[in-house]
């Protein structure tokens, strides 16, 4: 199985704005000075097979207070949450197509019946093999 979903973000070292803008261009590190930037927190957010998935940056005008790395660590377990959401439905929505494909191809409909309700779901391709329009199957046992 595909492992998607986040582990909780590790918290990065502090950086004084000289070692978080030796990457920057002059332009962009006067900027953040005129700004009063002197601080940067780096957030790691790896998946749960432990790959990077990338790094979040916060930048603060005075040095990190306890609240506001507090406040920061929420937000990147919300950045996580979201993260995760995403690429749960990028992954549902690949299998929903393969699955689509194969029920195609094969020429079979898929159904599902809830015993409790009695309520019963075709596929598209279901109602289409019974020579129903898409849409048009009531969804009961009787209807079947």
């Amino acid at each position: 199985m595909v492992e998607i979903f986040s582990q909780i973000s590790r918290e990065m070292p502090e950086l004084n704005l000289a070692d978080a803008t030796t990457a920057f261009d002059e332009h962009t590190t006067e900027l953040l000075r005129a700004r009063g930037i002197s601080a940067c927190q780096l957030y790691a957010i790896f998946l749960s097979n432990g790959q990077l998935w990338g790094i979040l940056s916060l930048w603060y005008p005075k040095d990190i207070s306890e609240t506001v790395r507090s406040e920061a660590s929420v937000l990147v377990q919300l950045a996580t949450a979201a993260i995760d959401r995403s690429l749960l439905i990028r992954h549902l929505e690949d299998k929903t197509k393969r699955m689509l494909l194969a029920e195609r191809a094969g020429k079979v409909g898929i159904w599902d019946w809830d015993l409790k309700t009695s309520r019963v779901i075709w596929s598209e391709q279901m109602e289409a093999l019974n020579l129903m329009a898409p849409g048009s199957f009531d969804g009961t046992y009787e209807g079947w």
